[in-house]
């Protein structure tokens, strides 16, 4: 389930990964072009959900999976949904 401290958390972790990758260039184009190379899983997300933002689009999540209340919990159902840009 998506909730705001998820998404506050999935930030932390691509920052996380990109800020090493700049080395000691830590100005924001280079900050901008490591974090738009990024492309990985993250634990705190649904399996097969992937964070792989590009030069041309700079959305983090482009995949979602949708979820149903059964009266107790939410279930997933359905496969991974790829999200287009508009």
């Amino acid at each position: 389930m998506a909730t705001a401290s998820g998404t506050v958390g999935t930030l932390w972790v691509c920052r996380a990964s990109c800020l090493p990758q700049c080395g000691d260039i830590l100005t924001r184009q280079e900050v901008m072009t490591q974090a738009s190379h990024l492309n990985m899983e993250i634990p705190m997300l649904l399996a097969g959900i992937k964070v792989a933002p590009s030069p041309t689009d700079y959305r983090v999540m482009k995949q979602l999976q949708l979820e149903r209340f059964d009266g107790e919990q939410r279930r997933l159902f359905g496969g991974v949904i790829e999200a287009s840009a508009r």
